[in-house]
């Protein structure tokens, strides 16, 4: 009996040895940095006066981020609470979610060998204000290193089946160049939509750049520099799989300070070890613009010469018959919306007064079944399914970037003009597009309650709890009930409720309203065909 206890203890305390390694092997390597360092002008303009957050940093890569996290404290404790809890929701046990946390730090292990020493210095500094609420996780430093590693854990996500996020590039050719206009779609939590920040960084070495971004973010997935060079970031997927590499944020924000011209951009992305697939999309100031699809073993670039909407499936033939990229066509939103973001295109007068105001038409766009019949509210094969993070309609022509002041596409967009923004190191405000007429910040709020509602009650009956379910699908005020998530909870409760010929009603309806997945569908029509 005490050789069963003593080797018993033995594996304990192994066990509890090789924790405590891994956790010490996941705590990121504090940079050597000057801490007394003088801090460089940086500027904090509220949202509550501006109509949007604005910092704008300067100097080196360390002070830059403890300005960074000296004005924005507030924001980044509100994104972690909301992240954190999105992660409870997807783990509900906290044994889960420290296994999580072990086996992200043994896979990662290794990673600092593909981050650039400007880019933790800047993580450092923002990491200096973060809340220790989390610490139970990781320090503040390391989590702000992982946190620039969303993007690919959510793609991971993605092509697990747990959630689709999905970006629209519109490009139209209009002179010289080209007229772009971008739907960034993430879901992390309101705080990401409603205090983005339009960040305006002049560093010491390379070329200052604007990017719309989120609070301690160094990465970029939507910029432009002083040189008229922009780089946009869609999720794409494909077979290819590396373990570590660079995350694709920061090779933007690589190349925006990096490089004047598109081909020097695309030199760069070429050089680069990625660890998942991306799509790129780069114009530069001689109205070059490309289509970067690059993996962890694949590079490919496409000269786009005409109309083009680019959204979160690969083209070049590089990826023809990769299996990951087809079941993203079959399985997800992209198709439906690049085929619905071209036709939209192609009937716009590039030479029409006004063009401005028609781009963002397309992006608020929300969508037609294949007989021409509005989509319902929200369906994610629209263009504007009620989630863009942030959106953008840059002219190149006048030198004007417009920012979506939120929420998602639905309110005004406000310009910049960015040759006085760079001159004078400010942002020089030029004209705004107005809101959405059809959606309200109001009808916002409660399309999003409703989701939620219709979340809950799917989780409830899952569990059998047929009433509970019921119950928060008739919460849902009448005039938000017109589309398919409801019908298709509504059909589920009564079946759970054993009242099966109300469900096939409710499922039917739900069928007919355009199911914005292909597993949605399939489920629906196998409940029908019972």
């Amino acid at each position: 009996m005490k050789s069963v206890f003593k080797h018993a203890a033995l594996a304990i305390l192994l066990a509890w040895t090789w924790i405590l390694t891994i956790y010490h092997i996941g705590v990121y390597p504090v940079p050597h940095v000057d801490m007394k360092a003088p801090a460089p002008p940086a500027y904090w303009f509220e949202r509550r006066d501006f109509g949007l957050n604005h910092l704008v940093l300067t100097g080196a890569p360390f002070p830059r981020g403890r300005r960074a996290g000296e004005f924005t404290s507030h924001l980044l404790a509100a994104q972690e609470e909301q992240l954190i809890t999105k992660l409870h929701t997807i783990l509900p046990s906290p044994v889960l979610i420290q296994g999580l946390v072990l086996g992200a730090i043994t896979w990662f292990q290794g990673i600092d060998k593909y981050l650039k020493p400007e880019w933790t210095e800047e993580m450092y500094g923002t990491a200096l204000t973060t809340t220790a609420k989390f610490d139970y996780l990781a320090d503040g430093f390391t989590r702000q290193v992982a946190y620039h590693g969303l993007h690919e854990v959510g793609q991971m996500m993605v092509d697990q089946g747990m959630q689709d996020m999905g970006c629209t590039v519109l490009a139209l050719p209009v002179g010289p160049s080209w007229m772009i206009a971008r739907n960034f779609d993430f879901e992390g939590g309101r705080t990401f939509d409603s205090e983005k920040i339009v960040k305006w960084t002049f560093p010491d070495k390379g070329h200052p750049f604007v990017s719309v971004i989120f609070s301690g973010m160094v990465g970029t997935v939507t910029g432009i520099n002083d040189k008229g060079l922009y780089i946009s970031l869609n999720a794409a997927g494909s077979d290819d799989l590396r373990r570590l590499g660079t995350p694709s944020t920061l090779l933007i924000t690589q190349a925006l300070q990096e490089a004047e011209t598109a081909d020097q951009a695309i030199a760069i992305l070429r050089d680069a070890q990625m660890f998942i697939t991306d799509i790129f999309v780069i114009l530069d100031a001689g109205g070059k613009l490309y289509r970067v699809e690059k993996s962890p073993k694949r590079f490919a670039v496409l000269r786009e010469t005409q109309a083009v909407a680019i959204t979160n499936h690969l083209v070049t033939p590089e990826f023809q018959h990769d299996r990951a990229n087809e079941r993203r066509m079959i399985e997800l939103t992209t198709v439906p919306r690049a085929e619905r973001g071209l036709h939209l295109l192609k009937a716009l007068d590039p030479s029409a007064p006004g063009l401005e105001a028609k781009m963002l038409a397309i992006l608020r766009d929300k969508g037609a079944d294949a007989e021409g019949r509005p989509l319902h509210l929200g369906n994610r094969r629209a263009i504007d399914g009620l989630i863009a993070a942030h959106s953008v309609i840059y002219d190149p022509l006048k030198g004007i970037l417009f920012v979506s002041q939120g929420p998602a596409v639905a309110g005004p967009f406000l310009g910049y003009d960015l040759r006085k923004s760079f001159a004078t190191r400010r942002p020089v405000a030029a004209g705004s597009l107005p809101r959405d007429p059809l959606v309200s910040d109001q009808l916002f709020t409660r399309m999003k309650d409703a989701g939620h509602k219709i979340s809950d009650a799917h989780r409830l009956i899952r569990k059998q709890r047929c009433q509970a379910g019921r119950m928060e699908l008739d919460a849902i005020e009448p005039d938000l009930r017109e589309q398919g998530p409801y019908f298709h909870a509504l059909g589920d409760a009564h079946e759970c409720a054993g009242e099966h010929e109300k469900a096939r009603v409710a499922w039917r309806k739900a069928l007919d309203m355009s199911p914005a997945y292909e597993r949605d569908r399939q489920t629906l029509e196998a409940l029908l065909a019972k």
